[in-house]
């Protein structure tokens, strides 16, 4: 089943056609433009739109699905292949490359690919080097500020997995604080929720001067612009001096690394 019946359908259709030596057998078309319903592209009916893969795949016994947009933006392929799966009939989808990768914009068998993450993601998938970052974290006292949040959540979970010492979060929301340590329960690693304002220099010292963090990890920030713009000041006091407070500590008691979430 070939998801598109655009230009680039159109030419992979041709060549399984053409092509002797082709492992693929067109069976039909899908496509959301309400022009293309029911019109024949070298033989080839379009059956439908997205909302009927289900019905399609199981009335034709369809093996595989071809998504043929090159020019289709990465989030709309996501959407896409999220759809095709939660009909829980087809397991093997496949995609042609990017417009910008194809050779002179014309598409062959060749090109025809499995789904891959960077088709997903629209660049490169990042390679981390795991080894490096547990190097960095293990057996080290780590604080992250702004814990409860979304990013300082994460990181918490994250850096659990590379065995520090001590893991110190801290957030002005004891509700946050409260459910991220529930959520950290898996871990049998020192963990110590803290509850302050980046902005209460003597508050913050204190933690410094009581657990001696080697690494920091601030994540505390205002990051709602719009909201922030009508009240600058409070961007400022939070972002820029609660931010200075932090760095000044972390000189003053020899912190090895200091790590700012830019705002």
């Amino acid at each position: 089943l070939i998801y598109g019946a655009g230009g680039a359908g159109e030419q992979i259709i041709r060549e399984m056609q053409r092509n002797k030596n082709s492992n693929y057998l067109p069976i039909g078309f899908i496509d959301d433009d309400p022009a293309k319903q029911r019109i024949n592209i070298h033989g080839i009916k379009v059956l439908g739109k997205k909302d009927d893969i289900q019905e399609i795949c199981k009335n034709n016994k369809i093996d595989e699905i071809l998504i043929a947009l090159p020019s289709a933006h990465s989030k709309e392929i996501k959407n896409i292949t999220e759809n095709i799966r939660e009909s829980n009939i087809i397991k093997k989808i496949k995609i042609l490359p990017s417009v910008t990768d194809l050779i002179d914009g014309k598409v062959t068998l060749s090109d025809i690919h499995e789904i891959k993450l960077e088709d997903l993601l629209g660049r490169s998938p990042v390679k981390i080097d795991f080894k490096v970052i547990k190097d960095f974290i293990q057996g080290k006292k780590i604080l992250i500020t702004g814990a409860g949040g979304s990013i300082g959540a994460e990181l918490s979970k994250s850096i659990l997995q590379f065995d520090p010492k001590t893991l110190i979060v801290l957030d002005i929301d004891e509700t946050d604080i409260f459910h991220l340590v529930n959520n950290l329960k898996f871990s049998e690693k020192e963990i110590i929720p803290v509850v302050g304002d980046i902005k209460d220099e003597t508050k913050m010292a204190s933690i410094f001067e009581n657990f001696s963090p080697q690494i920091v990890i601030h994540s505390a920030a205002y990051k709602h612009v719009p909201v922030l713009e009508l009240y600058p000041e409070e961007a400022i006091k939070t972002n820029i001096l609660g931010t200075k407070i932090l760095a000044e500590l972390s000189l003053k008691y020899n912190v090895e690394k200091f790590i700012f979430i830019s705002t």
